[in-house]
């Protein structure tokens, strides 16, 4: 198995992006929530919608997190978790299907090795 060093390893550029995604789903989860606690105390009547947006939003933050830390450890659940968020991502047009492209490439690397 390879370092994460190494330059041709797709450990280090995998666990960015999962890493990248954790911290922007983070935000995306306070922001969420602000709103909530807003809306409740206004007694607006997003509250549905913004339950859903946390409903995605921090479940998405744990498993980018749980992944890139798979990935950085050599798990070996850690290429299909990849596979699998990086599916998710192609969505998310235009800058999601990149991340995802770019996340499922690497993933393939990282189950050859």
């Amino acid at each position: 198995m390879s370092s994460s060093w190494d330059s041709n390893s797709p450990v280090r550029p995998l666990t960015s992006m999962h890493l990248y995604f954790t911290v922007m789903y983070a935000f995306m989860s306070l922001l969420c929530l602000y709103s909530l606690y807003e809306s409740f105390s206004k007694g607006g009547d997003e509250l549905v919608k913004l339950l859903i947006a946390c409903g995605i939003f921090i479940p998405c933050t744990f498993a980018h997190y749980k992944t890139s830390d798979a990935v950085e450890k050599g798990k070996t659940w850690a290429s299909t978790a990849s596979y699998i968020l990086a599916i998710l991502l192609l969505f998310a047009f235009p800058i999601g299907t990149f991340f995802g492209i770019r996340m499922m490439s690497h993933a393939s690397k990282l189950k050859q090795e």
